[in-house]
């Protein structure tokens, strides 16, 4: 566990460098030559809570908690991490623990002495099975926007916050049709994607339109043992998505588009601290953007690699397939569980919304379910 003296002065929590109450720092730059190190003390205040005390050639004093300085460790780091993402679980519809999702009704999230712990049961939930249920909610879009900012705040992006949508062809994507859609994930194009996606549906009056989730985790354990060679290439080559949309009223200048989003990025993302866990499959055929021409046997192996990777995605094996009513609110962690739509009759009014990957995170922090220190 050793410490450089740039390090521990830059760490210093004293109340000159430090405001505990914000937890920010006060100093803007780090000191490139720092003072040297006169003394080091080790003092206990408390049963097995143990402290250094430093002081610097300056006249500075500094304290650390051992568990801090535990903490800020790299291996600490890549061990906290790897054991938060070994609770995920894997599932294929045969063997997913119903009664392990979290179902939890409205009531419960406001009841004062509930609260707690049925926050904590749908982001446990979203994190071990990418899925959870708040049930007994209104099928109106202010009733499910406050139940969903029970958990974290409505992500806002082109399409509003928690919107409601039918096959009217308002905005310009499937979504606004009653045709079949094929799991994916959304905000391919996106900077960063969203972290959950909500779903609740208001009304259906007529037949078909049953959701159907996969879990990304799962198809990426399988793939990568029957293809290993195509996984590594999708987790090495950046594919671009773009989502694109016309309105004349909107930018008479330019009247064909009013909103050009563009990404490149991986299908498959790996966390950057462990570096062998799956953070992220990034999925969405109908969003891919065009690709520039390379090598013709580089696109080829592309293109097989893909291909494979998309007739796993639409295996039923790995399709979970339920009706969604109203009253009840599915939440998904969009950066794992892809989700398809089948096509339908009638009219059909579903809300829709958005949490940002760093809302949720900060909720799993705030609860311990992910580590706090990093």
């Amino acid at each position: 566990m050793g410490r450089s003296s740039l390090w521990l002065r830059d760490h210093c929590r004293c109340a000159k460098c430090y405001n505990s109450r914000t937890h920010q720092r006060k100093e803007g730059i780090i000191q490139t030559s720092p003072p040297k190190i006169v003394s080091a003390t080790v003092s206990s205040r408390e049963k097995n809570v143990y402290y250094i005390t430093i002081s610097w050639s300056d006249g500075h004093v500094s304290e650390y908690s051992m568990d801090f300085l535990i903490d800020g460790s790299k291996k600490s780091a890549v061990e906290s991490w790897s054991e938060a993402y070994s609770k995920r679980v894997p599932w294929l519809p045969t063997n997913l623990p119903q009664a392990n999702l979290a179902r939890i009704d409205v009531g419960s999230l406001r009841d004062r002495e509930l609260a707690l712990k049925s926050r904590h049961s749908i982001l446990e939930s979203l994190w071990k099975y990418g899925i959870a249920y708040i049930t007994e909610v209104q099928p109106m879009e202010d009733d499910t926007t406050k139940a969903v900012e029970e958990i974290a705040p409505i992500m806002k992006t082109t399409y509003g916050e928690l919107h409601a949508f039918e096959a009217d062809l308002k905005r310009a994507d499937t979504a606004y049709t009653d045709e079949a859609i094929g799991p994916h994930t959304d905000g391919t194009y996106m900077t960063e994607a969203p972290g959950l996606q909500v779903f609740h549906c208001f009304l259906h009056d007529g037949q078909g339109g049953e959701n159907t989730l996969v879990d990304g985790l799962q198809i990426f354990n399988s793939f990568s043992q029957l293809y290993p060679r195509e996984a590594e290439l999708l987790r090495q080559k950046a594919l671009p998505a773009e989502y694109i949309e016309g309105n004349s009223e909107r930018n008479p200048k330019y009247p064909e588009v009013m909103n050009h989003f563009w990404n490149e990025d991986f299908t498959f993302k790996f966390d950057p601290i462990t570096r062998k866990d799956l953070m992220q499959i990034r999925f969405n055929p109908y969003d891919r953007a065009p690709y520039p021409y390379e090598d013709a046997t580089d696109i080829e192996k592309l293109y097989q690699a893909y291909g494979k990777l998309t007739s796993m995605i639409y295996d039923p094996l790995f399709h979970l397939t339920f009706k969604l009513s109203p009253g009840t609110v599915v939440l998904i962690d969009n950066w794992r569980v892809l989700h398809a739509r089948n096509s339908y009759t009638g009219r059909r009014v579903m809300a829709s919304g958005y949490i940002a990957r760093g809302e949720y995170l900060s909720q799993l922090r705030v609860r311990g379910i992910v580590p706090q220190h990093v």
